[in-house]
């Protein structure tokens, strides 16, 4: 609810320059769709192919590891639930972990709130319960952390490093874990368009 509504009362005639964290969808709430499709035509669309193509490789591996019964039972005794059987990709839902580190750690005298991976692990629980088949795809700027701590038999860490390609992918993403940042929250923003669901760490700034 911490939103400037000075910023409603802008002249639409004029042209203004508006710095800051504008982190609120209420902002945006009229134009959403103008913002999709502007975004949508500044993409580069071999480059977003190229991204879908692996997720859809990803969800395929998956049924295939799914539908070996040693496997599914490892699976399922290791995140401590019964689960269903994998028949086809459509039925997985994939979701989305965006861990923004690199320039928040060590500076927390400036009042920013690290992204903990009890905070992740929680996340991930609820999606497990949540949705049918979950797995998650891992994007990050400190994939090194990511890799030791955000484990499991449904975790994929994405080969891909670059800020475009990790910016696609989230967009691509059936429902989304975010953490601080405007880049997960612009990712997550364009997931929520499409229906999906985005869980969100609640202190991003300590107090003060």
């Amino acid at each position: 609810n911490n939103i400037d509504k000075k910023l409603f009362e802008i002249q639409t005639k004029r042209k203004f320059e508006v710095a800051g964290y504008l982190e609120s969808f209420r902002y945006f709430e009229p134009h959403m769709e103008e913002l999709h499709q502007m975004f949508l035509e500044a993409m580069d669309q071999k480059r977003k192919d190229k991204i879908l193509q692996y997720i859809k490789s990803v969800k395929a591996e998956w049924v295939k590891k799914m539908s070996n019964q040693t496997f599914a039972s490892k699976v399922n005794k290791a995140l401590n639930h019964t689960g269903k059987k994998v028949i086809k990709a459509d039925d997985i839902s994939v979701i989305g972990i965006n861990v923004r580190r690199g320039d928040k750690v060590g500076k927390e005298e400036f009042g920013f709130c690290r992204v903990t991976k009890k905070y992740i692990h929680r996340a991930m629980e609820f999606y497990r319960k949540k949705v049918k088949n979950p797995i998650f795809l891992v994007t990050s700027e400190d994939m090194r952390w990511c890799k030791n701590e955000i484990k499991g038999p449904d975790v994929i860490h994405p080969p891909h490093r670059s800020v475009e390609d990790h910016f696609i992918m989230m967009t691509c993403m059936d429902h989304m874990i975010m953490s601080i940042g405007t880049f997960g929250w612009w990712g997550s923003f364009f997931v929520s368009m499409k229906g999906g669901m985005v869980v969100y760490q609640e202190e991003q700034f300590k107090p003060g």
